[in-house]
């Protein structure tokens, strides 16, 4: 049973004072390493950070820009005028005082606390933290075990993403005996179809209470009986245990969470895939941090066809930067103890998929270690190959539990399998059943989709469709591919854009069938995409995946349009 017991608290506190001469700033807008600053008539009206809201990009004026900051990781835009984002959201002023001719700017630091919870507890008892798969971890304390996102066999993602690593334990028999299963969000990587069908419908599941229930609504279609679906931000203790925690929201606009536990004098923080968690206010000097750091969770660019190899390494390269950066913040900012890496342990692994299995590079436990002097110098970094588990008591131990052989073949031949009765179940559905698709959509847009089902490798089928979304009935025509091809690639100038995409044609069906989120295509490297101009169609995606959908696969709500995928420029 769960019990709430209070909402968190949040700790302001002065970090540093920083001086600067006045008369050294220009009228308007100045731009210095960490601050925004607007003089107006030899006045400071406000002092902001540059760092953005969002995932802890750091802002920049562009050139010939004058009223608004970029973050080049995902393009919001901070408008000076009001200091808003686009999307409405606002950035927060830094406290500063006029010393005569000089400026006196307190930079503040916020952090998350526990209001003071009573415990009766034995110092002596052990909290151990066993790494699984993927975003699964099983956290045990007493007799209460708490498995996070299980993941233990199949696909995810179109038949796109594969377990990097088979697991190596029983996973049969772990289940029988959990108390709870926290979901942090509806990815099919962290709520998992198949394998929580293999899971007791009886075990109660904690997720956060989002406005759109995406969590919930499919949890409930799973059959399980006991949902916890928590307000984010308050307290909550399990009966009978010592185990406290809170579930804490992304910082962006996405149906996703993190979690933060408190066990006895243990602090555990879950980040999970979360950008900007809880707005940047996180607990301080935890013992263990948990969150995503691989990156290559895109189709962009490697699914892009308009940009040349050099352009695709480039924004690849700076991606993971952007990633790792983030994570360093993360460990620097929680000052925790022990990092562990995870969410990140997947795999392109089907054979139709070498090319991406080849290119998407993801940042590695070697990066870490080249560039331990960003990291806060007294954390340790875990090695889940090495040790799988730690336990927390009066000393800390890393163990390593997972060393059955493998569970769960995840071989060439255990993969085709899977691709293969995709292939059988969503054979050859007929141009009337995918006219009516796009048809009974009622999408509107200044868009032509050029949609080419293909095979494996890509290779145009005998047909395609266009779809022309631009008039008042949405048309359809079905037609030779070479013809598709043909027309698209004659396409000057338009007042429409136009979409070209080739798909191949089990995951294409499988999507149309199910009413899957269009972004599973993407996501999963299930396609190849062509553009005039060579912009991101955000209406489109943003329809077909949270819009036209069926509601248990609905994703997140989108109020900046240029955040589906990292900045989709080269620099």
């Amino acid at each position: 049973m769960i019990e709430l017991i209070s909402k968190i608290s949040v700790h302001t506190k002065k970090l540093k004072k920083t001086f600067l001469d006045i008369k050294n700033l220009n009228e308007g807008v100045n731009s210095t390493n960490e601050f925004f600053i607007k003089k107006e008539d030899n006045k400071i009206k406000w002092v902001v950070n540059r760092i953005c809201d969002h995932n802890f990009g750091k802002l920049i004026i562009k050139k010939n820009e004058t009223d608004e900051a970029t973050c080049p990781l995902h393009q919001w835009k901070l408008n000076f005028k009001d200091l808003k984002y686009k999307n409405g959201i606002s950035k927060k002023k830094i406290s500063f005082k006029n010393r005569g001719e000089k400026l006196e700017i307190f930079d503040l630091e916020q952090t998350l606390k526990f209001n003071k919870v009573n415990s009766k507890y034995s110092k002596n008892k052990i909290t151990q933290i066993r790494y699984l798969s993927h975003a699964s971890v099983l956290i045990v304390d007493g007799k209460t075990k708490i498995l996070t996102d299980p993941w233990f066999k199949g696909p995810a993602f179109c038949n796109g993403w594969w377990l990097r690593d088979e697991p190596k334990f029983d996973y049969e028999n772990l289940i029988k005996d959990i108390s709870y299963i926290y979901i942090s969000h509806n990815h099919p990587d962290h709520l998992h179809i198949e394998t929580l069908s293999k899971i007791d419908k009886s075990i109660p599941i904690i997720t956060p209470k989002f406005a759109t229930n995406s969590t919930k609504i499919l949890l409930k279609r799973l059959g399980f009986k006991k949902i916890y679906d928590l307000d984010f931000n308050n307290i909550f203790k399990i009966k009978d245990s010592d185990i406290n925690f809170t579930i804490l929201k992304s910082g962006d606009f996405r149906d996703d969470s993190g979690i933060y536990f408190e066990i006895r004098n243990k602090k555990i923080l879950l980040n999970v895939d979360c950008n900007n968690l809880n707005g940047g206010i996180l607990p301080e000097n935890i013992d263990v941090l948990l969150s995503s750091f691989a990156g290559g969770a895109s189709g962009f660019p490697l699914c892009f066809d308009d940009f040349s190899w050099d352009e695709k390494e480039r924004i690849l390269d700076r991606n993971r930067k952007a990633i790792f950066n983030m994570v360093v913040q993360l460990i620097n900012k929680t000052k925790c103890k022990i990092f562990v890496p995870y969410a990140g342990f997947f795999s392109e692994k089907a054979t139709r998929d070498k090319f991406i299995l080849n290119n998407n590079k993801k940042n590695n436990l070697d990066n870490f270690k080249k560039y331990s002097k960003q990291l806060y110098a007294k954390v340790k970094i875990l090695d889940t190959s090495k040790h799988d588990t730690i336990q927390l008591s009066s000393k800390v131990e890393f163990k390593k539990l997972n060393i059955l052989k493998k569970q769960i073949k995840n071989d060439k031949k255990y993969i085709d399998s899977y691709i293969s009765l995709t292939k059988k179940k969503y054979l050859n559905l007929s141009s009337e059943y995918i006219e009516k698709y796009f048809k009974n959509s009622d999408f509107k847009a200044n868009l032509i989709l050029y949609l080419l089902p293909t095979n494996d490798d890509f290779k145009f089928n005998n047909h395609g469709y266009i779809i022309d979304f631009s008039k008042k009935n949405i048309k359809f025509k079905t037609l030779k591919a070479s013809k598709i091809f043909q027309l698209f690639h004659n396409v000057k100038k338009s007042i429409n854009r136009h979409l070209f995409m080739k798909v191949r044609e089990d995951s294409l069906n499988m999507v149309f069938a199910n009413k899957l989120p269009w972004e599973d295509l993407l996501i999963g490297f299930q396609c190849r995409i062509k553009r005039k101009p060579n912009i991101y169609n955000n209406d489109f995606w943003q329809y077909f995946t949270n819009n036209y959908i069926d509601e248990v696969n609905f994703r997140y709500k989108n109020p900046c349009g240029s955040c589906e995928v990292l900045f989709q420029q080269v620099y």
